[in-house]
């Protein structure tokens, strides 16, 4: 069947939906919510949309969605919560950290936490998270 993915947000969340439609019927799958809310400093929270993919890594016909995002209330020039997921079929997988910040000949941050949920998963998808995440875990000033 189709599948529909949906990315929006409002100025303290954010939501994914995943639906899957076969036949005229629409089934949600999975659904993302995060949040920073009550922040008394600068807000950070932004898909990164260039790194919204559509694949099918492991070649069985069901697509899987992979995005990223980042989330922080700091008034520094500190790491951002960064998170990166895939989707697939109502599955999640994810990868948590933060985003590196590289001042002269020292960095801080970078650091990232492989869910359990990939132990589970087809080699090939930690294989194309880890790319992603060396792809956008550096902040650049």
């Amino acid at each position: 069947g189709d599948n529909i993915a949906l990315f929006t947000q409002k100025e303290e969340a954010l939501f994914v939906y995943h639906y899957s439609s076969n036949e005229g019927e629409e089934k949600l799958l999975r659904r993302i919510y995060d949040f920073e809310k009550d922040c008394e400093f600068d807000r950070t929270l932004e898909f990164l949309k260039k790194d919204i993919l559509l694949t099918d890594l492991d070649r069985d016909k069901i697509g899987e969605i992979s995005f990223a995002y980042r989330k922080a209330c700091i008034s520094d020039v500190s790491p951002k919560e960064l998170k990166l997921l895939i989707l697939e079929n109502g599955d999640k997988y994810i990868i948590r950290g933060n985003t590196l910040i590289s001042f002269g000949n020292e960095s801080y941050g970078g650091d990232k936490k492989i869910d359990a949920s990939f132990d589970r998963a087809p080699p090939a998808f930690l294989s194309h998270a880890e790319q992603l995440w060396e792809e956008i875990v550096e902040e650049v000033y």
